[in-house]
């Protein structure tokens, strides 16, 4: 099969395009046809080497995300795997692959899995998101932020986003109520009262975060850890996360595009041999919506 590899940690420049054997499903796996694999911070964290993985064995496949079919009835599936994705094959567990939404292209569909359960996971999981909440999200435009700012609006809450001025416009057309030029506006001086920030950005943003909390609220980061003792000044819940792949959850994200609740985020398609500028690309921290190799 065709894939990107990378022999060891480095800069996106160690990755490289080539032929490799199939992967081997271990227990509990399937082997997929892949059409398209999904590009996230955490495949370019991951092969840098600033997110070292169990088990992992070099050459390694980078990707977590990916759309195809089912190699028994043909059916599209999308979902997630561990194993690497940027290829044309992936062994996949059957709880992270569910079937592609009913009116969604394949695409689509391979940006959605980590960015929606992350999303979700983040919200409702962690930061226990209620109808009558204010919620700042950082990195609106984004792929967990544009997902995040779509489940937020289904749940009723009141939503302001970070993001560049270019932006704005299609960070409310998500569902923000607000928007907030971060390169122009110190968002502390005109965010008050949040219950619930989610952090997307990391660095000084994180603990900054507190100064718009309301008393006894939630910082829930997916980049770094929360100083707790702001939290505890603030009587404040502060974690940091990393997203599980939870089926169920998954299924009904997916049920939630089939009715057209949530839509894919905007996307940029790159073809595979493009692999080392998607990742140059996702490390810049600015790029809008998701970025997916077409395999």
């Amino acid at each position: 099969m065709r894939a990107a590899v990378y022999a060891q940690p480095g800069p996106p420049d160690v990755l490289v395009v080539q032929e490799r054997p199939d992967p081997i499903p271990g227990p509990g796996e399937r082997l997929f046809e892949v059409a398209y694999s999904g590009v996230n911070p955490v495949d370019a964290k991951i092969r840098s080497g600033a997110y070292p993985r169990d088990g992992t064995r070099f050459p390694a496949v980078p990707g977590v995300d990916f759309s195809g079919h089912d190699p028994d009835s043909g059916a599209p599936v999308f979902g997630m795997s561990w194993n690497g994705t940027a290829a044309e094959r992936v062994a996949a567990g059957g709880q992270g692959v569910v079937p592609v939404p009913v009116g969604t292209d394949l695409a689509d569909a391979a940006g959605m899995p980590a960015a929606t359960l992350t999303a979700w996971q983040a919200l409702f999981v962690h930061g226990g998101l209620q109808g009558h909440h204010r919620v700042l999200i950082h990195a609106a435009a984004g792929g967990v932020g544009g997902y995040a700012v779509q489940l937020a609006r289904h749940k009723g809450a009141y939503i302001i986003g970070t993001c560049r001025a270019a932006n704005a416009d299609y960070v409310r057309g998500l569902g923000a109520n607000e928007t907030v030029d971060y390169r122009e506006v110190d968002f502390r001086h005109v965010v008050r009262d949040v219950d619930l920030v989610l952090d997307l950005v990391g660095g000084a943003v994180t603990n900054q975060s507190f100064d718009v909390l309301k008393y006894g609220g939630r910082l829930i980061s997916i980049v770094q850890p929360p100083d707790q003792d702001l939290a505890q000044a603030k009587g404040a819940t502060a974690e940091y996360f990393s997203m599980q792949v939870v089926g169920a959850q998954l299924t009904q994200i997916a049920e939630l595009v089939a009715d057209g609740i949530v839509r894919p985020v905007d996307k940029k398609i790159m073809p595979l041999a493009d692999i080392v500028e998607a990742h140059r690309m996702i490390e810049t921290g600015a790029t809008r919506g998701k970025i997916i190799l077409e395999i």
